[in-house]
């Protein structure tokens, strides 16, 4: 049995050589019969040669845009870093703006009393250099008489400008608030430094002595050129280059 086997083996093999050499021969066959073509030789070399120029052609399209590619996400990149950049510039922008405002009022406070755009004082708040100091009041005598002796004596404060004026009664055609007063007065008289709380302190009544904390008005108005007027809506006004 197992030479039977065998024997079927070694014919198999035989049958398979056989058939391999009977194809070797057929394919030479074809391929002389090929080559008896005239210029089938040249017509191979030149489809070879533009298969192996295509192939190099798209190994440097493939290289071009790998190349592109890589150049188009660095300018994503870079736009993303600027539009960050360009959102931090603008946030510091609208900060500068607005310390801008902020340094400018209070420029406007500590130079002329007042904020840019208002007429009206801004009250004691804004005082930034003390006013004269106010005087000591001297301790009354002792009343050694009977009551009935003296009647006692009802101080009345002197009349001061805060009291509201009567527009009907009084021209304030050309008048100026106190805040464009000593932009004037600062402007004409560079070297004074004049504060508006200067002005204001003559205004200010002194709750002890019922007199205003400073008496040098009629001074300033005929040192510097202009005019009280009165009051008018809650504010103190003045005439330029009037008489007393």
């Amino acid at each position: 049995m197992e030479k039977y086997q065998h024997s079927q083996t070694e014919i198999t093999k035989d049958k398979a050589i056989r058939d391999f050499t009977a194809y070797q021969k057929e394919m030479c066959s074809k391929e002389s019969d090929l080559l008896a073509i005239p210029g089938y030789k040249k017509h191979v070399k030149e489809l070879r040669e533009e298969v192996e120029k295509q192939d190099l052609e798209i190994a440097d399209l493939t290289e071009e845009l790998q190349r592109i590619k890589t150049q188009l996400e660095g300018k994503d990149l870079a736009i993303a870093t600027l539009q960050t950049e360009n959102q931090k510039l603008e946030g510091r922008l609208g900060d500068a703006a607005k310390n801008e405002i902020f340094l400018s009022e209070e420029l406007q406070r500590f130079k002329y009393g007042i904020v840019p755009g208002e007429d009206k004082p801004l009250g004691e708040q804004l005082q930034l250099f003390p006013t004269e100091p106010e005087p000591t009041p001297e301790p009354e005598p002792e009343n050694t008489e009977s009551p009935a002796a003296h009647e006692p004596e009802i101080i009345k404060p002197e009349s001061t400008p805060e009291t509201e004026s009567n527009p009907e009664e009084i021209d304030f055609t050309g008048t100026i608030p106190r805040g464009e007063l000593v932009k004037y007065i600062n402007e004409n008289f560079p070297d004074l430094d004049f504060k508006g709380h200067q002005i204001g302190a003559c205004f200010n009544i002194n709750l002890k002595t019922g007199k205003p904390k400073s008496s040098k008005l009629s001074t300033y108005e005929s040192d510097y050129g202009f005019k009280y007027v009165g009051m008018i809506e809650g504010e103190h006004r003045f005439r330029l280059n009037s008489k007393p």
